[in-house]
């Protein structure tokens, strides 16, 4: 290699060399102002301390994962509550149930615990009347402290003992750890939804981890937001009719129910049933002004959720009385033997939706004139003749004149093996429109 080209090559590394050193010294700066911490849901994420800007506005929470993972230390909190043994009667009882309170004081603030002098023994009396309850998150609001450190109040609506208690719980997200303010605290110094603004004036820079107050890391589901919607909505119709009334969508509500009394019957009338439904499926769709979650419980009855916020959702219970676009579309695109199958599933999801008043407007009115004179005979026979949740099949069909005379058998949801065969008769109307008559057994 000539003299030239040595030159050249070692003027390339000496380049190289400086651009490498440039590099480490950007890095080492940029490191100097930044941290890196981790968040509640496990996340690296950097913290600029010259551009981070805390919003100190206290607002309801919105974000699906910060309402859970407090909603996650609130259930963890109550889950210790309910392992107070009142009435030891071995001295390993008495240990862990001593356990489980020093657990439990370790999950509260320092202040909190100094203000109220939080001892064991106290602590049992106070929580007690605790042990075994439900409770049902009325409303969330938080404020920033900083990147990691969050400042929430919590109303909830404890079940059991028909009463409302306050929670103030501060999460660190650099730290995993949270610290809980007990109703006394809240109460006292009148932290409330008029006076939550006052969250800003709680100091806190950091929190320290134990055994008992980390944080943790959870990965929200649909699923998981479905089921909670599905319980909440449960828990409303249970013990707040009122409040359960108002979740409903406006239209909704104003087709389906004529007021709060007709829904507040609807209710009451069938409260067994309600009490006992669980969610047995779920479906999840995403629009752009809303998120939908259809939940289907055990008896195959229908409850649609939609969401515009975390907990902010209004509610319809069922599916034919605003028809939607899609079956609209799914309709039009149906033979006439299609159609008189969907509309027969309709008549059987008002039946088994004990919403006799719809099942009833879609009879023919020379039917409903020989055989139901008004809304309550039909009632009445239907609850007589039917089973509580119905099942149908078309067996085969025949037509004359827009009008369809099909073969059905009716199975009992509840026990297969019981079954009855009827004919029904329907005419297709114009859109989405039909009438029916059946088969008096």
């Amino acid at each position: 290699m000539d003299k030239m080209g040595k030159v050249i090559i070692g003027c390339i590394i000496v380049i190289i060399i400086i651009i490498i050193v440039i590099i480490g010294v950007l890095i080492t700066m940029q490191n100097e102002k930044t941290n890196v911490v981790i968040d509640e849901y496990g996340n690296h994420m950097e913290q600029h301390d010259d551009e981070y800007i805390p919003d100190t506005n206290v607002k309801k929470v919105e974000d699906k994962n910060r309402y859970y993972i407090v909603k996650n230390i609130i259930d963890e909190y109550f889950n210790y509550i309910n392992m107070i043994n009142l009435n030891p009667t071995t001295e390993l009882e008495k240990e862990d149930s001593d356990l489980t309170v020093s657990g439990l004081i370790k999950m509260y603030s320092e202040n909190y615990i100094k203000e109220f002098n939080i001892t064991n023994d106290n602590l049992t009396k106070k929580l007690e009347k605790y042990i075994n309850c439900e409770y049902e998150i009325e409303n969330m609001y938080g404020v920033e402290k900083s990147l990691s450190v969050n400042i929430y109040l919590i109303d909830l609506n404890i079940l059991n003992t028909q009463e409302n208690i306050n929670l103030i719980i501060i999460t660190d997200s650099a730290n995993s750890a949270f610290e809980i303010y007990g109703d006394e605290y809240v109460k006292k110094y009148q932290y409330n939804s008029e006076n939550k603004e006052k969250l800003v004036d709680i100091n806190v820079e950091k929190l320290e981890q134990n055994s008992f107050n980390k944080i943790k890391s959870i990965r929200v589901t649909d699923e998981d937001i479905a089921i909670n919607y599905f319980n909440d909505y449960k828990y409303k119709i249970l013990n707040n009719i009122e409040t359960a009334y108002n979740l409903l969508d406006e239209e909704y509500r104003e087709k389906r129910f004529e007021n709060i009394n007709e829904y507040a019957n609807y209710i009451n009338e069938n409260k067994e049933h309600f009490r006992d439904i669980n969610i047995a499926q779920y479906l999840y769709n995403e629009y752009e002004d809303y998120t939908e979650y259809v939940c289907k419980d055990q008896h195959g009855n229908l409850y649609i959720f939609k969401e515009t916020a975390i907990m902010d959702y209004t509610v319809q219970l069922d599916t034919y009385t605003i028809t939607t676009d899609k079956f609209k579309e799914e309709y039009s695109k149906a033979n006439d033997n299609k159609k008189v199958i969907m509309n027969v599933d309709k008549f059987v999801q008002m039946i088994n939706n004990y919403d006799y008043k719809a099942a009833y407007k879609v009879l023919n009115n020379i039917f409903k004139e020989n055989n139901f004179e008004n809304e309550e005979l039909f009632k009445e026979y239907m609850k007589n003749t039917y089973y509580r949740y119905n099942d149908i099949v078309i067996n085969n069909f025949s037509s004359e004149n827009n009008t369809y005379i099909c073969k059905a058998t009716i199975t009992n949801k509840d026990n297969e093996e019981e079954t009855k065969d009827m004919n029904i008769i329907m005419k297709l109307n114009q859109g989405t429109d039909f009438e029916m008559s059946f088969e008096i057994i």
